[in-house]
């Protein structure tokens, strides 16, 4: 083990596939860097967690099975997604998505929260709140806790879309005591138990001014935390109260959580000092007084149940509908079991990517990324030529006529094969609106190779990429099959009119440039 953790500076290229663009903040446990996947044309969060973290952990192979558990976690709107463990000099890393805004912390004490005035703000923290209760609530129907539920810990968007992060930090999945389990139903509907960690011990989130103890941190624990008796999914709904409670407050003024009971009424009986904050709506107070019962099984009984409730109040109180959906999350979505593979392709485990691209198409034939991202890799690794993968993807286009993605994917693909032309038109032909939506969507599209402007939409990088190399561009001028396996030499006569193929098949084939015509096939070789 290293006595210092991997040291990354700005404009340093990693494995010739990350390149460092900035630093995210530094905690006593670890730091964290922004990252530019030049492979996938993303921006990433790399967590660099120090020595004596990962000891923590009990040594590299369990931090990083630990962070598995994050891994697994797949796709949702409300929580952050994390691609893989990967160690680089022997040292274990976290790939993570990146989300600008900063954390829920950093709105509350830069004062993003509460700008517009009173009305605006409420309006603002009703709203964080039920995303944040979605996000947890996926992470449980997912047999995860997260235990260390807190504002540093919820990633917000410019745009006040909220997703929370870090999840794998205590040691391996806690039972739930017995009898807890209701039956599992589809979701949505009904809902079920689940309890499990965080993220790799001993992980500070990065804008809290705290550790964290046994996976928690105590400004914010539950009393079954405090006391070491097994926790339920009921043990994040008191962080998620407290975290509620901070917004409305505008600091945290406690250090233990487990008074949090004493904390709220004390509130409710104080005179506002600042304010720019809201007052807390008697609805949403009476809300918190049940997450905040000291007997887990007296509170909600889950995440989904009480968003439901404070989407009540939110309509209640503002006068209008809620203007965001629930999510509608399944079971190995086909986008995760993707978004997996491709992650699976970057630790160099082609073989296993397979295997979920396989499940996603099971799942949802002419899913997208899966078509694409499985055709590219049996392209490159001459399992099938251009020509297949292009009529794969042109079928899966006109089984999608709505959106821009399979389009964009096509054109890729023409890219790839150097003929510019084809690949120009097919990205001309996306209508207007599919190209703007493009732009809020991109990022989060996981495929083996983008557009190469991380400010342009990826519809606009691609057509800059194709008319810039069209005066150069290899358009393909004849096609000549017959070979059963993938072609390793090719000659030509001097003056053009023949061609000699040799084929892994054992043939080697003559052939007529013009005609395209295999004038003999010449066998005996045995390798």
């Amino acid at each position: 083990m290293p006595q210092e953790s991997t040291q990354w500076n700005v404009g340093d290229v990693i494995l010739n596939l990350y390149q460092v663009t900035g630093s995210l903040g530094e905690g006593s446990f670890g730091k964290v860097c922004k990252v530019r996947h030049l492979g996938w044309n993303i921006d990433l969060a790399v967590k660099i967690p120090k020595p004596e973290a990962v000891a923590a952990a009990g040594g590299v192979e369990n931090f990083e099975r630990e962070a598995e558990t994050w891994v697994n976690l797949g796709l949702h709107p409300h929580t952050v997604s994390c691609y893989y463990v990967r160690r680089i000099e022997g040292y274990p890393l976290v790939f993570a998505e990146y989300v600008a805004g900063g954390t829920l912390h950093d709105w509350i004490y830069d004062g993003r929260l509460y700008a517009g005035g009173e009305r605006a703000s409420l309006k603002r923290i009703l709203d964080i709140a039920i995303q944040f209760a979605w996000g947890l609530h996926y992470a449980h129907e997912k047999e995860l806790i997260h235990q260390d539920v807190k504002p540093a810990n919820v990633m917000v968007t410019p745009a006040a879309a909220v997703k929370v992060t870090d999840f794998g930090l205590a040691r391996g999945k806690i039972a739930a005591p017995a009898g807890e389990l209701p039956p599992i139903a589809p979701y949505p509907g009904g809902e079920k138990e689940g309890n499990s960690p965080v993220f790799p011990a001993g992980f500070e989130a990065l804008g809290s001014v705290m550790g964290t103890y046994m996976g928690m941190t105590p400004a914010y624990c539950s009393p079954e935390q405090d006391k070491g008796e097994k926790l339920t999914r009921r043990t994040d709904m008191w962080g998620w109260a407290l975290s509620v409670l901070e917004m409305f407050v505008g600091e945290r003024t406690w250090q233990k959580g487990t008074i949090a009971s004493h904390l709220l009424e004390e509130y409710l009986r104080g005179k506002r000092e600042d304010a720019g904050v809201p007052q807390m709506p008697l609805s949403v107070a009476a809300i918190l007084r049940r997450c905040f019962r000291k007997n887990q099984q007296d509170r909600y009984r889950s995440m989904l149940a009480v968003a439901k409730e404070l989407r009540g109040s939110y309509e209640q109180l503002m006068g209008e509908v809620y203007p965001r959906l629930e999510p509608r999350a399944g079971e190995d979505m086909a986008d995760s079991l993707n978004n997996r593979a491709v992650s699976l392709v970057d630790l160099g485990k082609p073989e296993e990517a397979q295997q979920l691209w396989e499940r996603a198409l099971q799942m949802q034939p002419q899913h997208p990324e899966s078509t694409y991202n499985q055709g590219l890799i049996w392209w490159r690794t001459l399992r099938i030529n251009d020509n297949t993968l292009v009529r794969e993807l042109e079928w899966m286009r006109s089984s999608h006529p709505e959106g821009w993605l399979p389009g964009y994917l096509l054109g890729l693909v023409h890219l790839e094969r150097d003929d510019c032309e084809a690949a120009i038109k097919t990205l001309e032909s996306i209508p207007g609106e599919d190209a703007v939506g493009a732009k809020h969507q991109g990022d989060n599209v996981s495929v083996a190779g983008k557009g190469d402007s991380p400010n342009a939409t990826p519809i606009q990088a691609a057509l800059k990429l194709a008319r810039e190399r069209l005066p150069k561009s290899k358009r393909p001028l004849r096609t000549f099959e017959g070979h059963t396996i993938s072609v390793s030499s090719v000659c030509l006569s001097p003056d053009g009119r023949f061609a000699l193929s040799g084929s892994e098949d054992k043939t080697l084939k003559l052939w007529e440039v013009a005609t395209e015509r295999c004038l003999r096939t010449f066998e005996g070789h045995t390798r």
